[in-house]
This record gives structure tokens, sequence and C-alpha cells, in this order.
């Protein structure tokens, strides 16, 4: 009866340090999928800043183009969407996203002439407003 007992025990600590040993496996996956997830999203964010850049280059300038792009930055997967809101990748993210909204803003302001603050949101109302006070 005693080597059952003892039997049961070492089942029970095998059982216990497999459980450990799966859910640590899970936690590693779920760590390199949100990490690629953050990845793509800063990728994206470089690329539309490039993309802005070329916009403004232009002769003449793109500008509605470039506030497309601004726009797409600024509304890209939000804050809690892909990543848990928080979380350290999501304030990587965030960064990432506030920087290269800074790029294409500073990039307007040089082209345009214009100063409508250093917020995304600024821009894109205040240029749309412009615009559409034009036509």
């Amino acid at each position: 009866m005693n080597r059952t007992w003892r039997s049961r025990k070492s089942e029970v600590v095998i059982t216990l340090l497999a459980i450990v040993v799966v859910l640590q496996l899970l936690n590693v996956v779920w760590t390199s999928i949100q990490t690629t997830m953050a990845d793509e999203q800063t990728e994206v964010f470089s690329e539309l800043v490039e993309d802005a850049t070329k916009a403004l280059e232009q002769n003449p300038p793109n500008v509605k183009r470039a506030l497309e792009l601004l726009d797409y930055v600024h509304t890209y997967y939000p804050s809690g969407t892909k990543l848990k809101s928080g979380s350290t990748l999501d304030r990587i993210v965030e960064r990432a996203r506030l920087q290269a909204e800074g790029q294409i803003v500073g990039t307007l302001r040089s082209v345009t002439g214009k100063d409508y603050g250093s917020s995304a949101e600024a821009w894109l109302t205040g240029l749309k407003t412009e615009d559409e006070a034009n036509n």
C-alpha cells in the first residue's frame, strides 16, 4: 500500500510538471506571436513615412496623399486592437506611431509652410477643412 501511494504521488508530480512545461511553451508561442504583430505594425509605419515623404517630394507636392498616409498611420490598429493596451509591446508600437506621425507632420509643415501643431489629428482636421473651404 505504501508503494501505491508513492507511485500515485510520483504520477501527480509528473503531471503537474508536464502542465507547467505546456503552459510555459504556450507562453513562449504567444509572446512570439505578439512580437511578430508589433514588428509588423512598426514596419508599416516606416513604410508609410517613406511613402508620405515621396509624395511630398513630388512637384507639386502631393499633400492630399501625404494626409491620407498620415490618417492611415493614425488609425492603423489603434492601441488595444492587436496587442493588450498598455503592454510593453503596445507601448513600443504607440511610440513608433507617434514618431511616424511626427515625421510626416514635420514634412507637411516644411512643405506647406503651415503649422497646425504637432498632433496628427490637428493636421488632418486643419488641412481637410482648408481644402474644403477652397473647393
